[in-house]
């Protein structure tokens, strides 16, 4: 028995429409739409059949080539670059991006160090004459 038909019969039974949709968790517009034969579930959260998406397949040989010797030191952007200058088209930037980031691949993949942050010098300051020696003083905060 589909939804439609047990709010329906519940609805025949004497139950309120809008209570009988609730039970099933589906909102009245919702059972109007399915009622009128269009089934396809256009919830939040439903699950979608996309006929474009990749399959995994693809998304492995995404993954293969930017893992590969040749392409390990660089980011997406360069790698479709080089892809195309070699009339080599697998997917769009955005895809590639996509995937290593599905993937937990977006950061450094090469031998490259990762990013080092340098930080100010602490502050030194003086109240008085012979208080703090510093070779040069644009790191001696300002006494006002």
């Amino acid at each position: 028995m589909t939804a439609v038909e047990l709010i329906l019969e519940a609805h025949d039974s004497g139950a309120r429409l809008w209570k009988a949709c609730d039970a099933l968790e589906i909102s009245g517009s919702t059972f109007h739409r399915w009622r009128k034969g269009h089934y396809q579930d256009k919830r939040k959260g439903a699950s979608k059949r996309v006929p474009r998406k990749m399959t995994d397949k693809e998304e492995e040989q995404i993954i293969s080539l930017c893992c590969n010797e040749e392409y390990k030191d660089k980011n997406p952007y360069e790698i479709h670059a080089s892809l195309l200058d070699k009339k080599i088209y697998i997917a769009s930037i955005s895809t590639f991006y996509r995937v290593l980031r599905k993937h937990g691949l977006i950061h450094n993949r090469g031998n490259s160090k990762p990013r080092v942050h340098h930080h100010a010098p602490p502050q030194r300051c003086a109240t008085g004459p012979n208080q703090v020696w510093c070779w040069d003083i644009t790191w001696c905060a300002p006494v006002y």
